[in-house]
């Protein structure tokens, strides 16, 4: 089956769950990457008075590959755990991958 490389943006408030959420998650997640990153635009609620002042609210961006079938497994977990946090996610073919 096909590799995919699936980015959810999250919250930065509930980023530490997400993230030893998918700690647990040893048959779909043999790894991730974070990172801080700025969420701008109509969607995105800020909410601290720095990030009305700044236009910007503070998101984790967390990337994994792995199979289709595990990352939409995985997706799924991940929508019944947090059905309202706004984690904005999506998938994405992956030619290659691998160390050099």
């Amino acid at each position: 089956m096909a590799e995919v490389l699936l980015t959810l943006v999250v919250p930065a408030s509930i980023a530490q769950h997400v993230e030893d959420f998918l700690l647990e998650q040893t048959e779909e997640v043999a790894g991730f990457t974070s990172s801080q990153v700025a969420g701008y635009g109509k969607s995105v609620s800020l909410t601290a008075a720095a990030e009305m002042v700044g236009g910007s609210a503070p998101r984790i961006r967390i990337q994994m590959i792995g199979s289709e079938a595990a990352m939409r497994d995985l997706l799924a977990k991940i929508k019944r755990e947090w059905p309202h946090a706004r984690i904005y996610c999506w998938l994405q073919s992956v030619i290659e991958a691998g160390y050099l």
